[in-house]
């Protein structure tokens, strides 16, 4: 049905057990599912075994040694068994309602790319093996869990081959994943947000995994050449761009007040006039999400 693919961080202290968690919740969706860990951090190859997932090292590398964007899509599509396939942040846990809503879009339509908004959690234990695992983590998301703003985009569904090409993005740095929203809607793509039919658990964690934390991740110069290859404003997608959204009922038209955002963006896509338009981002999505 589907091939699903990520590529971890080291797996050590916290973010090893996170990232455990996720791949071990890819696994339970079910033989139907294709996994495959990319990358030569520590860990990633002997998870993968411990799994029974495909491993694939040799990832090409920016100059940083951050993986990139192109290679990561590239060589999945080389490896994978399925024409769908889903790139995953290595720290989500998806639940059985994930590929319910796969399965339906791929009734609903042809091609597609699918994203959705992430609850946030804090996670400090491994999954468990119990027959509940499941509802119960359903229950720490009622009861605890922060439903994430639109810019994060932590998962995409597509089907082989709908990106052509890819520029040299760094991994995990801002804006790669708001161009590859941007770039399918230019196709023509439906772009259909499925987080009315879906609980995407992002396990919350710290940015030490960068000498220089989060302020690295986010402003580094990996970050400022992401936002170069971006293109502007105007190509920074997010789940509010997506053309209709999954219902409980089918698909239904998007029809936030959005569209306005979106024309102004692409007038005021010029660095004196970028401040007017992240305000007025801010007043049109009433979040404050700082990745952009």
């Amino acid at each position: 049905m589907i091939t699903l693919f990520s590529i971890p961080k080291p797996f050590r202290h916290h973010i090893g057990l996170i990232q455990r968690n996720a791949v071990e919740s890819w696994v339970r969706l079910g033989p139907t599912v294709q996994v495959i860990l990319m990358g030569d951090e520590d860990g990633v190859a002997e998870i993968a075994a411990a799994n029974g997932v495909q491993h694939i090292a040799g990832i090409e590398r920016n100059e940083f040694g951050t993986p990139l964007v192109r290679s990561i899509f590239g060589r999945a599509e080389e490896a994978a068994r399925h024409d769908l396939l889903c790139y995953a942040n290595a720290d989500i846990i998806f639940l059985s309602d994930f590929l319910e809503a796969v399965r339906a879009a791929r009734v609903a339509r042809e091609a597609f790319l699918l994203i959705g908004r992430r609850w946030d959690l804090e996670v400090r234990s491994p999954l468990g093996s119990s027959p509940g695992w499941e509802a119960d983590l359903r229950r720490q998301v009622k009861g605890g869990g922060v439903l994430h703003g639109h810019s994060g985009i932590d998962f995409l569904v597509f089907r082989r081959g709908l990106w052509r090409t890819i520029p040299d993005f760094a991994i995990g740095r801002p804006g790669w994943d708001n161009w590859m929203v941007y770039a399918a809607s230019a196709q023509g793509v439906p772009v259909i947000d499925i987080t009315p039919v879906t609980t995407v658990i992002h396990q919350n964690h710290d940015y030490a995994h960068h000498p220089q934390g989060q302020a690295g991740v986010f402003q580094g110069p990996e970050a400022a050449h992401n936002r170069l290859l971006l293109g502007g404003l105007s190509h920074a997608y997010t789940i509010l761009d997506a053309d209709s959204m999954m219902t409980r009922r089918g698909l239904r038209r998007n029809m936030r007040p959005y569209a306005l955002y979106r024309i102004l963006t692409k007038v005021t896509d010029r660095p004196v006039l970028r401040p007017l338009a992240r305000l007025m981002r801010r007043v049109v999505r009433g979040d404050q999400d700082p990745q952009l």
